[in-house]
């Protein structure tokens, strides 16, 4: 996505100190919510993601005044269904996690998933890194998103973006091994991006409104769509992403029901299987 826009750099606790204030401008006053949400957005900006800072722009972020705390709406020893109640997504995911490592601590695998939130979750590497980094935990998290990709063969945007994300632990000293990639061919936000500097993608990954393909963002704001990573082997992906994301936690399918979106946490402890976590780490 070549651009000419110009660049500045800013001191990272500089960086931090302008996300908090620009939380507090959208409403969010719990210190605990602005901490996930800022260190969220600054994992994915401090290593070139495109689910960093940009999400500030605007009200995507903004607090719901009617939002209440997540909630258990089920639960079982290895899993839980949590009502978000509206609140910040970011914050409502990174409970779920939570309750998805004490889980898999205490029966060898924690299954979560999350309904009623109604934004971005951000990077989903930061959870699995965290499950990964702090708990020792191999991870997997999905996120369904609003319609904004055509499934294989159509040309109106039906499925999410939907990315899915896996994390392991690795051996002693390293940093946790994790993949974080949307399933579709381009991520909502690097779209917002691409759009903001004037940048046009490097091939027609999108449709027009017209279903005619294209690279530029414009048109996909404009009704269009974008195209599945990987043909239908991505948008087979996608539509399972959906179903797990939608249908299964009681949350939006397709854009079909209120629009409240979902999420699944997966939380393995490598000793359930391996029966050595230490010798798990060290062949990853």
């Amino acid at each position: 996505m070549a651009s000419t826009a110009a660049t500045e750099a800013i001191p990272l606790e500089e960086l931090r100190a302008l996300v908090d204030a620009r939380l507090h401008q959208l409403g969010h006053s719990d210190p605990a919510h602005v901490h996930v949400i800022r260190e969220c957005l600054l994992f994915a900006q401090t290593r070139g993601n495109n689910q960093g800072i940009s999400k500030l722009a605007g009200d995507a972020l903004r607090c719901d005044r009617a939002a209440t705390a997540p909630r258990l709406l089920r639960q079982s020893p290895a899993t839980a269904l949590v009502d978000g109640g509206r609140s910040a997504p970011m914050v409502v995911l990174q409970f779920a996690c939570e309750q998805a490592a004490e889980r898999a601590r205490q029966c060898g695998v924690g299954l979560v998933g999350t309904t009623n939130t109604i934004g971005s979750t951000g990077c989903l590497a930061f959870y699995a890194h965290w499950l990964a980094a702090k708990h020792g935990l191999v991870s997997m998290v999905l996120a369904g998103s609003p319609p904004s990709v055509a499934p294989f063969g159509a040309t109106r945007a039906t499925f999410g973006t939907n990315p899915m994300c896996i994390g392991t632990p690795q051996g002693e000293g390293l940093a946790p091994l994790v993949a974080d990639f949307a399933t579709s061919s381009v991520a909502y936000f690097g779209l917002v991006e691409a759009k903001a500097a004037g940048a046009r993608l490097p091939e027609p990954l999108l449709y027009d409104s017209e279903g005619e393909p294209t690279d530029d963002p414009a048109a996909f704001f404009s009704g269009g769509a974008i195209k599945p990573w990987g043909g239908y082997k991505g948008s087979h992906l996608s539509l399972m992403i959906e179903l797990l994301t939608g249908p299964l936690v009681h949350a939006c399918f397709a854009g079909a029901g209120p629009p409240v979106w979902g999420n699944v946490v997966l939380a393995i402890d490598p000793v359930a299987l391996s029966g050595d976590a230490a010798h798990f780490a060290a062949h990853v």
